[in-house]
């Protein structure tokens, strides 16, 4: 939860240094992208984000700096 009914959800991190409740500052590092699993090697490492709010899903990329 990032305020005014917004949500990030990240995936395929390894080494999460913050948990669920946590206040994080700007700039913080969230984790590690991990090593592609044998159903993405193909691809190779990747992340999964996803921004909602109220539950909806938004395009990102509308909200994040150049």
């Amino acid at each position: 939860n990032i305020g005014n009914n917004y949500a990030l959800t990240y995936g395929q991190l390894k080494e999460v240094p913050v948990n669920v409740g946590d206040v994080v500052e700007e700039g913080a590092l969230l984790g590690y992208v991990s090593e592609p699993t044998k159903y993405y090697c193909t691809e190779g490492s990747n992340l999964y984000f996803k921004m909602t709010k109220d539950g909806v899903p938004v395009d990102p990329f509308l909200y994040l700096g150049e």
